[in-house]
């Protein structure tokens, strides 16, 4: 759910990797990798952005990843071709979202992007054993033009999985492993922290019952409700 995760996150640039060790570059890879988050911004303070979330992790199975980060988790499920977003509202009082993409869902959007450019270059580096090459990609979703920098490793997991990233953007030759994304206004940029291959246990790939079947527009009404609450509450002089 792009939208979402572009739109609900403060969009932001670059860090330096380590705690990386050399090991054996399994393909398809399962296991857990943690990033570091790095941002970049002229319109917010160094204050705003050091209340930003600094670590990211994501989960792989065989035909399941799940992204975390903040209140925020994005599940991709290459078995039914679908993507769960999970977002936890309760320190708004508004509660835990579960809002779901179907595979024609996913199509829409991927139709809906303008001006998609994918250009992978001859660069290449290594990740914890695994060689990714740099892509130029960019597109426009809506006036906001988006422009990244992925780093994609080719073969890495079924190419659905991408669906749980910050980087899905159609026409990849690969896993995008490591990326920047950058807007007019912010930079965010997701480097490997630590990367380990094991078997991950099948309940980070479940939903919580505490998550309640919504949709994108139903929480941003509930939101902007939230918001003129707090703002008519300040105008009343509470």
């Amino acid at each position: 759910m792009k939208t979402i995760r572009i739109s609900l996150l403060s969009v932001f640039a670059t860090v330096l990797s380590f705690g990386l060790h050399a090991q054996d570059a399994k393909l398809p890879f399962t296991g857990t990798v943690q990033y570091r988050i790095a941002y970049e911004s002229e319109m917010a303070s160094k204050e705003q952005l050091a209340q930003q979330p600094a670590i990211a992790t994501l989960r792989m199975g065989l035909d399941k990843a799940v992204f975390s980060m903040a209140e925020q988790k994005a599940l991709a499920d290459a078995t039914t071709k679908e993507v769960h977003s999970l977002i936890n509202l309760s320190s708004m009082g508004l509660g835990k979202y579960h809002m779901l993409e179907t595979e024609a869902e996913l199509q829409q959007e991927i139709e809906e992007m303008q001006n998609v450019k994918v250009e992978p270059t001859e660069e290449t580096k290594d990740i914890a054993g695994y060689t990714a090459k740099l892509v130029k990609g960019s597109y426009k979703e809506g006036n906001i033009a988006i422009e990244m920098d992925i780093w994609c490793v080719e073969g890495f997991c079924n190419p659905f999985l991408s669906n749980a990233t910050q980087a899905n953007l159609p026409g990849l030759p690969g896993f995008p492993l490591e990326y920047t994304v950058k807007t007019p206004d912010m930079t965010m940029a997701f480097t490997v922290h630590k990367l380990t291959n094991e078997e991950v246990n099948p309940k980070y790939f479940n939903i919580p019952s505490a998550y309640k079947a919504s949709t994108k527009e139903q929480m941003q009404k509930d939101i902007m409700e939230f918001m003129q609450s707090m703002q008519d509450m300040q105008g009343m002089g509470m």
